[in-house]
């Protein structure tokens, strides 16, 4: 719908009727599970199956990133938005019924409740990428937004910053454990 080359109905048919994993992983149209942005339209909208393309698209996207595998783009490409966009758009509140929450669609929210955790766990890796390493360590004082675990020099993936103030009570290679004072 974008522009971009994905087609979740191949990447399905040729798992279905593949056996050998890493013949499927050398296929150009099972390699498209690397732009896939788990929107969830395919699986929750589009598919009439009742398929989970998302999830076999985040799967192969773990396994492609374990083997260092990234989208190649064809060289001399020009990605365009597809001329129906503007027709091919999902009306939000269709996704809603599909969903069987459209009888909160139109909630009317009056108020806003704020919640203030004791605790937060963080984990390190919330995005695609490498994970972040913790720069904070147990014991440390920290404040809501400051930066508690950045990206290695090099790396691909975004720094994580604190989201309460209080005290870390945890940290390692996977969370970070932060106390309200």
């Amino acid at each position: 719908m974008l522009g971009h080359p994905l087609q979740p109905h191949k990447i399905m048919r040729k798992l279905a009727y593949n056996s050998d994993i890493e013949a499927i992983l050398e296929d150009e149209d099972v390699k498209q599970a690397l732009i896939c942005s788990e929107c969830g339209v395919c699986e929750e909208y589009a598919c009439p199956m009742g398929l989970q393309p998302r999830r076999i698209n985040k799967m192969l996207k773990t396994i492609y990133g374990q083997n260092k595998v990234r989208y190649q783009k064809p060289e001399q490409t020009e990605w365009e938005a597809h001329p129906a966009r503007e027709n091919r758009k999902v009306p939000s509140k269709r996704i809603a019924a599909r969903m069987a929450v459209d009888k909160y669609y139109d909630y009317d929210i009056r108020e806003t409740v704020e919640v203030k955790p004791s605790k937060v766990q963080i984990s390190t890796r919330m995005h695609i990428g490498a994970a972040a390493e913790p720069i904070v360590s147990c014991g440390d004082s920290v404040k809501c937004g400051q930066l508690i675990a950045a990206m290695p020099q090099g790396q691909m993936g975004a720094n994580i910053h604190a989201s309460i103030d209080g005290t870390v009570t945890y940290a390692d290679d996977t969370k970070i454990v932060i106390e309200r004072n």
